[in-house]
């Protein structure tokens, strides 16, 4: 089953359209995603390999944490829900 995500308006405000993550994309409708950038104490940047079932861009490299913020959700708890799924780290304190 799909997350539900809220599509937003060009100044990116939400427009009370939810849809179905797969169908934002098809339409190519703006959303809101979280993006997390971790570094060690040498500045290198931790990159993941996406999964080679995904939509876009399977199989690519792309940042430490990646994901989209779902329907009524705040970013900040899309963030700490990502770093646990992608990276198996509690982030919830």
């Amino acid at each position: 089953m799909s997350n539900l995500i809220d599509v937003l308006s060009t100044s990116g405000l939400r427009t009370g359209e939810i849809l179905p993550r797969p169908e934002i994309h098809r339409l190519g409708k703006p959303h809101r995603a979280v993006h997390l950038y971790i570094f060690n104490s040498k500045n290198e940047v931790l990159l993941q390999r996406r999964a080679p079932t995904v939509d876009h861009f399977p199989g690519f490299f792309s940042i430490s944490v990646l994901g989209h913020i779902n329907a009524g959700e705040f970013s900040s708890d899309t963030v700490r829900r990502e770093v646990e799924e992608e990276l198996g780290i509690d982030a919830s304190r």
